[in-house]
């Protein structure tokens, strides 16, 4: 009866955790941003050139993403909003902003040099 119930356990619990190997392209280069959803299987492939700007408008935590995959590319000049209207050019002492590696919540525009939040 023990080792009945043992195997039973064993097939059940095996049966249970069932995965599908799923596989997609990105394309040469990373050429598309792939949209997968686990009930639906993949929704979109579009091209990952089509857009500069990603905006996330959570309830408790908002972004603003640089497509840096594009060659977008982010520099805070000034932090001091008197002085954008004499921004002609790029300074020497600009800062490159990026998004984080390690957080999709956090964008090239939320983060500044003085790590306080900024939505630009």
């Amino acid at each position: 009866m023990r080792t009945n119930i043992i195997v039973f356990f064993f097939f059940f619990a095996f049966s249970i955790s069932s995965q599908e190997l799923v596989q997609f392209s990105m394309g040469s280069g990373y050429q598309y941003d792939i949209y997968y959803s686990l009930s639906e299987g993949l929704i979109a492939y579009p091209e990952r050139n089509n857009w500069e700007l990603a905006f996330s408008t959570n309830s408790d935590q908002n972004s603003i993403r640089i497509n840096s995959g594009n060659n977008v590319t982010l520099f805070e000049v000034s932090n001091n909003i008197e002085e954008w209207d004499q921004i002609s050019s790029m300074n020497s002492n600009a800062i490159q902003m990026r998004n984080s590696n390690l957080s999709w919540n956090v964008g090239a525009f939320p983060s500044s040099s003085s790590n306080k939040f900024d939505d630009g």
